[in-house]
């Protein structure tokens, strides 16, 4: 939380060798409030150890300005509350993007009726906010 001593929270798989870019995220369920500082490295196969670089999220209590209903859902919900031109990420359990929609009002309609029974985070920010929130999938 001081940007100088940090503790290791997750390992994302990687995609290996490739010339396409390669998109990954984490959501940090027990970030605090205020400034979070994030370290990010990339390991590669042989085991070398690369730093890529520090990230600074603000997690004010911002989250209870968004709304996702209803919940649960069968993958026909709406989310409120947030800003035009934010992105929209809709990730399974394994870490993976699914849906991804930018933004053009403050109440998102998300039409996803192929979508597997489970649970799901929605991630929605812009370059100064970040919001999640976990839905479920009947």
């Amino acid at each position: 939380n001081d940007g100088v001593a940090f503790t290791e929270l997750a390992k994302v798989k990687g995609s290996g060798t490739t010339t396409i870019e390669q998109h990954y995220s984490f959501i940090d369920d027990l970030k605090n409030e205020g400034n979070s500082y994030y370290q990010l490295f990339q390991t590669d196969y042989n085991g070398d150890k690369k730093w890529v670089a520090m990230e600074i999220a603000n997690c004010n209590d911002i989250n209870g300005l968004i709304n996702v209903f209803p919940n649960p859902n069968n993958g026909q919900f709406v989310i409120s509350g947030i800003q035009p031109d934010m992105i929209i990420c809709i990730i399974d359990v394994l870490g993976r993007t699914i849906y991804q929609v930018t933004s053009n009002e403050k109440n998102q309609e998300i039409y996803l009726h192929n979508l597997p029974s489970g649970f799901y985070t929605v991630k929605c920010e812009n370059k100064s906010q970040f919001y999640s929130r976990k839905i479920v999938v009947e």
